[in-house]
């Protein structure tokens, strides 16, 4: 998720998943170390839930641990929401230069040894039928958007 469009909502689950006696990890906890946090992906998180607003696929971080999962094969699922902070699908030319897309240029990345065309691929994938998605409509508010 991205923090200034989704930290609420993030939270909200975060407890409603713990009530279930799930463990549950916010990546936005703890954002100090980029390394940690990729390693958290790899070897701790058995789910990955990928809050999409429109910026979360422009931060370095997020596209990290999407590619970290990606790599290392984790269950994942997007979820989508509408609204003025809503989820834009990317353009063909944005998907093509994710390095004017991600902030940082995909600088912070590599660092990490996460390079823009895995970042591509893994942003592919996250799109494709092989990952589950799930819409929540603008008009619904607080805890309903989560109960099922």
């Amino acid at each position: 998720h991205h923090k200034e469009d989704a930290s609420a909502q993030a939270r909200l689950l975060k407890c409603l998943m713990k009530a279930r006696t799930m463990e549950v990890f916010i990546d936005s906890d703890d954002l100090q170390d980029l390394d940690t946090l990729f390693d958290t992906v790899r070897c701790r998180v058995q789910h990955l839930i990928v809050y999409l607003t429109k910026d979360t696929l422009t931060r370095p971080w997020c596209s990290g641990e999407i590619v970290t999962a990606h790599r290392n094969k984790k269950k994942t699922i997007v979820v989508l929401t509408d609204g003025p902070t809503g989820f834009s699908c990317l353009t063909d030319g944005e998907m093509d230069d994710l390095s004017s897309y991600i902030d940082g240029g995909g600088r912070v990345l590599g660092k990490y040894l996460i390079s823009i065309p895995e970042v591509k691929i893994a942003y592919q994938w996250l799109f494709s039928e092989q990952v589950p998605s799930l819409r929540l409509p603008d008009m619904v508010r607080g805890r309903q958007r989560f109960e099922v």
